[in-house]
């Protein structure tokens, strides 16, 4: 399906007394690891000559100095006293004309742009400078990151020639996403070059792919290839300019999906162990319960709190990991969008310390609600069944309560001892040690451990060998003494010794 983004430009915006050129700031890191951010310039980090640009940073208010991921993007943190910033110039004396970002999804996008202390705006990562230095910070006021795969820096430098500046201008029917095996060609958007606002009579545009494993251009169409990992590809079309004209350029980003269209798809392939998954892959899922007629999927949103959304497809569970994503339990989803088209959910798919999960925004979702379905209920479960049923919705029983370490809970069935997770902070302190309850809550596992993320919990059982008595009934008994040895009065509420026997005062 198409969608209508707008422009990336990447196009040379030089006067005519001057000549433009562009350069990418990215960075190639194999592994993880933090800038300096010590007043040194840092340019040659991100493949810029040293001798021509300054890239310092400043880590604010935050713990840590923006972040170089080995996936390829790097990180400004956030902090309530100000967060991490990036600041890039030129000590050559070029004029910065304009820079375009790609983000690495659309939740890591709200950078802040400034220019001489002044508040630059911009759209989709494109942010008009005219100076010879801007800096880029984290313009959230949550604690979120921006993360960034790349700058484009167009910049414009001394007297050259009289050549006229062209634009080159696309139009506005391209696609943004695509899942090779759904979507086999694309077509290319109409490129024209301008100079000024009058078309520039017979010239023609090249095409070219920033990565052809993933893309490739063939004539007017761009041509998929089945990734194993999915990914963004840069989609120029380069006007070379004669003697008259100058040459330019545009691009927009086409955002490849690996493609899947079932849960139980995603799952065999995200637990198969392969490291990639840790960093995640960009995969998009259809939801189709028959593939040959390209039937929809019902599925229902089973529980949701804060960023944790859970989805079951009637035999499978995933988490959906994002904020405010606009579900809630109950409710029943489709990919179905009617009149024969198909949605998916767009996004990452990855292993979190041994926990598949989804991690989307809520544009990523093209999904349909349906209805609202019935109650979710939990499924009842015995203990040794945890590990068949992570993400899903679950309840046990007689399981007695042993210890807490913060939010680590520690139960017990029988003589077998499991986790609990306190994941969304739920009130625990009524919990009774050696007391039986009915735990509610989602299967998860934590670095190789399987465990219950809690709910809720229902007492159904006092500790063994416990007497539960009112106060009113001890006046009979003999003198009571708390767990200390301390002799208390009637008012006493909690664990006490009457008799020579434990009795819990109530």
């Amino acid at each position: 399906m198409k969608k209508i983004f707008t422009l990336t430009l990447l196009a040379i915006l030089g006067m005519s007394s001057a000549w433009a050129d562009e350069v990418t700031m990215k960075h190639s890191f194999t592994t993880t690891e933090n800038m300096k951010a010590d007043g040194s310039n840092e340019a040659a980090t991100f493949g810029l000559d040293a001798s021509a640009w300054s890239v310092t940073a400043d880590k604010g208010g935050a713990s840590t100095a923006p972040g170089l991921n080995k996936a390829g993007d790097f990180r400004l943190y956030w902090n309530a006293n100000g967060g991490n910033t990036i600041t890039v110039s030129s000590l050559t004396g070029a004029t910065i004309t304009s820079i375009a970002m790609t983000f690495n999804g659309a939740s890591y996008s709200n950078a802040s742009v400034t220019v001489e202390d002044k508040a630059v705006s911009g759209t989709h990562g494109n942010f008009a400078i005219n100076s010879s230095s801007f800096t880029i910070g984290n313009g959230n006021t949550t604690n979120t990151q921006v993360r960034i795969s790349q700058i484009v820096i167009t910049y414009t430098v001394g007297a050259s020639d009289n050549k006229q500046t062209t634009t080159v201008v696309l139009s506005d029917d391209y696609f943004i996403k695509a899942t090779p095996g759904k979507d086999a060609t694309l077509a290319l958007p109409t490129a024209t070059v301008k100079a000024g606002n009058a078309t520039v009579a017979g010239a023609t545009v090249t095409w070219s792919s920033s990565d052809e494993s993933l893309a490739k251009i063939n004539g007017s169409n761009i041509e998929l290839v089945n990734p194993t990992e999915g990914g963004i590809v840069t989609i120029t079309a380069s006007y070379a300019g004669d003697d008259t004209y100058r040459k330019s350029s545009a691009s927009y980003k086409l955002s490849v999906y690996k493609g899947y269209f079932t849960l139980a798809e995603m799952l065999n392939d995200v637990t198969n162990g392969d490291t990639k998954w840790n960093n995640g892959v960009m995969v998009s899922y259809w939801g189709i319960i028959e593939q040959q007629s390209m039937t929809s999927a019902v599925l229902q949103v089973v529980y949701v709190n804060g960023q944790n959304t859970y989805i079951n497809d009637g035999q499978n569970n995933m988490l959906l990991y994002g904020s405010n994503l606009g579900l809630s339990a109950g409710q029943l989803i489709t990919g179905d969008l009617g009149n024969g088209q198909k949605g998916a959910i767009y996004g990452t798919l990855k292993i979190y310390n041994g926990l598949p999960e989804f991690v989307v925004s809520k544009n990523d979702i093209d999904f349909t609600l349906f209805a609202d379905g019935p109650t979710p209920t939990p499924t009842e479960i015995t203990i040794d069944k945890l590990g068949e049923n992570v993400n899903a919705y679950l309840t046990i029983k007689d399981a007695v309560y042993v210890s807490a370490n913060g939010k680590n809970l520690t139960f017990k069935v029988g003589e077998t001892e499991f986790a609990v997770y306190n994941q969304w902070s739920t009130e625990i302190t009524d919990l009774e040690a050696g007391a039986k309850y009915t735990l509610t809550g989602m299967g998860s596992v934590f670095k190789g451990t399987y465990q219950l993320y809690l709910i809720s919990f229902v007492k159904t059982g006092d500790p063994a060998g416990i007497s539960v008595v009112k106060a009113a009934d001890t006046k009979q008994n003999g003198t009571m003494y708390n767990m200390a040895g301390q002799v208390v009065n009637q008012g006493y509420k909690g664990l006490v010794i009457i008799n020579g026997k434990k009795v819990m005062m109530k």
